[in-house]
């Protein structure tokens, strides 16, 4: 804007070069793709940072389609490939995303379970990391940061049956 009001008609500087974008360095969830791929995963990924599991060094992601598909989506999958592959399927969604979109897919494993079972990652970092790190039901707090109840993740998949959580 300056360079307009003064009458500057020079070219622009070129950009200075940017670095791809990845999981932050310390981020507990690169060992989670770390590991996926390691294994030779088929990964349902979802909306949100740890969509950049998709990207290199990881590259563990297969699927990525809207916020809180991965569940149903992953689950479609089970019920479809041939058992071998079926078993190699994994879902992952983060936190934020599982209390606003995914808890209808755990439902979902419920009406409808696959007979290999599955696989469901919650990936916890107790915010909604990638637009801003807001509150949401699973941190306890409204988004003026004042306490309330707190959606405890472990406990609800639980209570329905699928086991434990770690």
């Amino acid at each position: 804007m300056r360079r307009i009001l003064a009458g500057d008609t020079t070219p622009e500087p070129a950009p200075p070069a940017g670095k791809p974008p990845e999981l932050c360095k310390g981020c507990p969830h690169r060992v989670v793709f770390e590991v996926l791929r390691d294994v030779d995963a088929i990964v349902s990924g979802d909306i949100g940072c740890y969509s950049l599991g998709v990207l290199p060094p990881f590259r563990a992601m297969d699927t990525l389609l809207c916020m809180g598909a991965s569940i149903g989506v992953g689950l479609g999958m089970r019920h479809v490939l041939p058992e071998a592959e079926a078993r190699r399927v994994v879902s992952v969604i983060g936190d934020s995303t599982f209390v606003h979109s995914g808890i209808t897919g755990l439902v979902e494993m419920i009406l409808q379970s696959a007979a290999t079972g599955h696989l469901l990652i919650v990936l916890d970092n107790g915010t909604t990391a990638m637009t801003g790190m807001q509150e949401h039901a699973g941190t306890g707090r409204t988004l003026d940061h004042h306490a309330t109840g707190k959606l405890i993740i472990e406990d609800l998949v639980v209570r329905w049956g699928f086991g434990t959580c770690t």
